[in-house]
């Protein structure tokens, strides 16, 4: 979940219009990485596909490190300012960019000092440049999205659906399509990348230099946002132990055709976590407006929502896992869906995220949000210290279990008594849990019966499927998720 799309919405809700045009760019942005998945996974082989695997993991990580929690706070204050071009405004502002461009700019800088040996290791001698185009991809695609930020936060939605929507398409569609065209090598592709990226980033600065005129900065003290900040700060450093440090893990521990298989499997995860908070961040702007008259029904609304999650994410993750290999087959090629379990581990992990997020909004809206703290820390443990203890035996898969493991320990530690006292009754139920996990597991292992059953494929795949629908007819039975749709259907608490 986005905790600050949220707090803006919670603190001054958002128009329809601007929703409207925030998702557009959302799902235009999500087809771009669809088809960039797609296409890259056809176009290189594992040991190239992994160069462009950590150019992604580069951004996340200089993403992570930038901005000092500015993001948040510009959020949380521009609004109230007034004009982006009032000297206040203007300040924060600048403030902002000047602490979200030096942070990825250093990374960059300490990575290009020492991308031969990191190279070599890597990729094997001779591959510095390749690493060094990664790096630059890396850094204008961080820098486009800071502006984009900044957009969101002077209520530019116009602007913000069309550059996330022309970013996306030049730096991720634009280098397929010229490689499919004239032809060439990965290092052609970064090269157009690296480019694209830079074009990206040049047409995001346009739409915000009136609020930089004139030419006279002014940053903010470090007393004037840090001890505010800092919060903001190390609650995105801890979301990134607990959701995204599996990829810098992989790239540790594992060879580049590994990290390859494991990072498309990943961005195709990624892709039903952006549609999940997508449907979340939907929902806040409501449940926030009617918690304000009468919270304890949006509270019982709120969990009529996570109890459909919950169907709904098992049901979806039985039947990725009963069906993973054929579609990621379809969709990245035979060298992509040799690994079910992997695959199944993804798909109860997605599973596992739905109604971690919605567990996230009660703490936001209902309970003391300290406690999303609480859960980032428990989810970031597991994630940082089982999958690499685990590796040795586990291997590959050790990484996706540890993320799965790392959901239910912030699910558990949501529930744990603080400070303040025991938490209120959940939002979800241990035994509607436990069944949306059987459901994914029989799924998983349904295709192993079948294979040792059924002589031929389109047998397998209908029985598979035959009982994916069977659990999934249980589940809505045995869990009341009709009860759920009906009065959600009728706007009853």
């Amino acid at each position: 979940m986005n905790v600050s799309a949220a707090s803006e919405a919670l603190g001054r809700g958002l128009p329809l219009r601007n929703f409207g045009l925030s998702l557009t760019s959302k799902l235009g942005s999500l087809a771009a990485n669809i088809a960039f998945v797609m296409l890259t996974a056809r176009l290189f082989t594992k040991e190239e596909v992994a160069v462009i695997a950590v150019a992604g993991i580069a951004t996340i990580l200089m993403d992570v490190v930038k901005g000092m929690g500015l993001g948040t706070l510009l959020l949380k204050r521009l609004p109230r300012m007034g004009e982006s071009e009032a000297p206040e405004s203007r300040t924060l502002i600048v403030t902002y960019l000047f602490y979200s461009f030096l942070p990825p700019i250093l990374v960059t800088l300490a990575g290009l000092a020492v991308s031969n040996p990191v190279a070599r290791l890597w990729f094997g001698e001779g591959q510095g440049n390749i690493l060094r185009l990664a790096l630059s991809i890396s850094l204008f695609t961080v820098l486009s999205n800071t502006n984009i930020m900044l957009l969101q936060a002077t209520q530019k939605f116009g602007h913000l659906a069309a550059l996330t929507l022309l970013t996306a398409a030049l730096q991720r569609l634009a280098p397929c399509v010229a490689l499919a065209w004239i032809g060439g090598g990965l290092e052609q592709f970064l090269v157009w990348s690296a480019v694209a990226s830079a074009a990206g980033f040049a047409a995001t600065c346009v739409p915000l230099l009136p609020a930089l005129r004139p030419w006279r900065f002014k940053l903010l003290g470090w007393k004037e946002f840090w001890p505010e900040s800092r919060h903001f700060y190390g609650t995105s450093l801890l979301r990134y132990g607990a959701t995204q440090v599996d990829q810098l893990i992989v790239a540790l521990l594992f060879p580049a055709a590994t990290l390859a298989v494991y990072y498309m499997l990943r961005r195709l995860y990624s892709l039903g976590v952006v549609l999940i908070g997508s449907m979340i961040d939907a929902l806040v702007p409501e449940l926030a407006q009617q918690a304000g008259h009468d919270p304890r029904a949006a509270r019982a609304r709120l969990a009529e929502w996570s109890r459909l999650s919950l169907f709904a994410g098992s049901t979806g993750a039985a039947l990725m896992a009963g069906n993973g290999s054929a579609v990621i087959d379809l969709m990245l090629g035979s060298r992509y869906g040799e690994d079910p379990l992997l695959i199944a581990l993804f798909a109860a992990s997605t599973s596992m995220y739905f109604l971690y997020c919605f567990v996230q909004v009660d703490l936001l809206l209902f309970q003391a949000p300290e406690r999303i703290l609480w859960m980032a820390a428990a989810t970031a443990l597991a994630n940082l210290a089982a999958g690499p203890l685990t590796s040795h035996w586990l291997g590959i898969h050790s990484i996706p279990l540890a993320m799965l493991a790392g959901y239910l320990l912030g699910l558990v530690a949501a529930r744990w008594k603080g400070r303040e006292g025991p938490a209120p009754r959940p939002v979800w139920r241990i035994r509607e849990l436990g069944a949306g996990l059987f459901v994914v597991l029989v799924a998983s292992l349904a295709p192993i019966a079948a294979q040792q059953a059924l002589p031929d494929d389109w047998e397998r795949v209908a029985a598979v499927n035959f009982v994916i629908a069977a659990l999934a007819a249980g589940h809505f039975w045995r869990n009341r998720v009709g009860d759920s749709i009906r009065r959600l259907g009728y706007g009853a608490a």
